[in-house]
């Protein structure tokens, strides 16, 4: 009896939630109620798909997705600002963390999660001091920070499902997507599609968002290819490749940082006749572009950012100089300022690293729109933490960055050996972090969320694949080792 009076009085309660609900969208603006329709219409459909994956597990992978198609204009959307997409998705992740947390699921349990926790602590302390002169800006700073939750968002569900697979194929259709978005934005058909409809608000792809997964697609279908003697899998690498030859140069930059890593560490030396066919493709390509001749490919290799960050390019189609100069030019500035101002703890989250640099360098007035709208992130993540947070700040950093270092060589080492969806997810899941860490060298990856969350959440994956892995060595050793005495007993 007390159980049907609880459920009738449930079927009660969830009746006078929707006609709540139902008269409270009415009174919201247009655009709200479209948000919101859109919204349950999408929570619907994720409910119902894949249903023995988390449902916090299909609402980060579907970020991501987005992320990597939509880029920008994905990321922020929101109901009301500041509180985009991206945090939204952080709250329904902590709801889960605590819900994994209650269930016996250790959060503390290895140095990696620990480390994280260390560097999102030092970030908190720095935004308590920092709040009150910066505000808001204070808040969005601290992003480098607060994002890292998706870390243990992603150790959490990896440890106790079983779901390799599903998410080994969420990262290749990230990695369609991200090549779909970038042929869109490059070919010119998203200034005719990105001003239709609803299209115009969420659709703005960007580089940060697409290039990485590029990058990682690309040394992945290399790999695989090669792995398997697949001629297919080595032309989709070689075609990635080419692509990220017509993107900026943090790909490229990318790409080889992937290179480097796979024959170094990864002990991929079959790599090196595959990378250095690629480049030869790109000089084949750069040469028929030049033989050309026409005045289309002419500005195309004045303007191309590649050849300018070599000094090859005309200058005169950058606001200063070429991608390299003003970015060593920013990051010298900076570092100048810092040592001169505060060394030890840096301006502050949400302090000015920029306007001097776009005075001095760039010749802006500070008034005007494109300075305003000028990024606030000096493309390279150690000289942002370092401006914001003095070398404090950048020691934590440092060690989350060589933490991660040692994580990703010890997982290299076990993938090698697996032969499991596993292994492949993992693969993929590592040169994506280590494309990330590139990026973020010479664009933005911690910052902004639709690198940063895709980023960690990569991360968490490869901590609970290291884990499990470790668990099971544990496991079986002691087997090993006793079934080797009794062998030895019976000699």
């Amino acid at each position: 009896m007390p159980k049907k009076i609880l459920e009738l009085f449930i079927v009660c309660l969830i009746l006078f939630a929707g006609i709540w609900l139902a008269t409270s969208v009415v009174t919201l603006q247009v655009y709200l109620q479209i948000f919101g329709l859109i919204a349950i219409v999408v929570l619907a459909v994720i409910y119902l798909s894949y249903r023995k994956v988390p449902m916090d597990c299909k609402i980060i992978c579907s970020l991501i997705l987005g992320y990597a198609f939509a880029g920008k204009g994905f990321a922020y959307i929101t109901p009301v600002e500041p509180f985009y997409i991206g945090e939204i998705a952080w709250c329904i992740g902590a709801l889960g963390l605590f819900y994994r947390f209650t269930k016996g699921t250790p959060l503390f349990s290895n140095k990696y999660n620990i480390i994280i926790f260390l560097w999102m602590i030092t970030v908190g302390i720095f935004l308590f001091t920092s709040y009150e002169t910066y505000g808001v800006l204070a808040i969005r700073d601290s992003a480098i920070g607060y994002y890292a939750m998706f870390a243990f968002y992603g150790y959490a569900i990896f440890l106790r499902n079983d779901i390799d697979r599903f998410f080994g194929n969420v990262l290749k259709i990230s990695i369609f997507l991200a090549c779909i978005s970038f042929l869109i934005l490059i070919t010119g058909a998203y200034d005719k599609i990105g001003t239709i409809g609803i299209l115009k608000y969420i659709f703005f792809p960007h580089g940060d968002a697409y290039l990485p997964l590029i990058a990682a697609g690309a040394m992945y279908g290399l790999l695989e290819g090669i792995r398997l003697k697949s001629v297919l899998r080595i032309a989709a690498g070689l075609a990635l490749v080419m692509i990220l030859f017509l993107s900026k140069t943090a790909g490229i930059f990318s790409f080889f940082v992937l290179a480097i890593y796979m024959i170094v560490i990864g002990r991929r030396t079959d790599l090196i006749l595959t990378t250095t066919v690629a480049a030869l493709l790109a000089a084949i390509a750069l040469g028929i572009v030049v033989a050309l001749g026409s005045a289309e490919s002419n500005k195309w290799l004045m303007e191309n950012e590649h050849l300018q960050t070599f000094v090859v390019g005309d200058t005169r189609y950058n606001s200063n100089e070429n991608t390299t100069s003003w970015r060593i030019a920013w990051w010298e500035i900076i570092y100048k300022d810092t040592l001169r101002e505060n060394p030890l703890f840096g301006l502050g989250l949400g302090g000015d690293i920029s306007s001097h640099f776009l005075k001095s360098c760039m010749r802006l007035d500070l008034n005007s729109e494109e300075a305003l709208n000028y990024a606030r992130y000096p493309h390279n993540i150690l000289f942002n933490v370092f401006g914001r947070m003095g070398f404090i700040g950048l020691s934590i950093f440092t060690i989350l960055l060589t933490t991660i270092a040692g994580l990703l060589i010890r997982t290299t080492r076990l993938q090698t050996r697996d032969t499991e969806d596993s292994g492949k997810t993992v693969l993929l899941a590592q040169l994506i972090v280590i494309a990330g860490i590139a990026n973020g060298l010479v664009q933005a990856t911690y910052e902004i969320p639709y690198g940063a969350i895709t980023h960690w959440y990569c991360l968490g994956y490869l901590i609970s694949y290291y884990q499990k892995k470790r668990r099971m060595a544990v496991q079986f050793t002691p087997q090993k080792s006793a079934a080797h005495s009794e062998v030895k007993a019976i000699r």
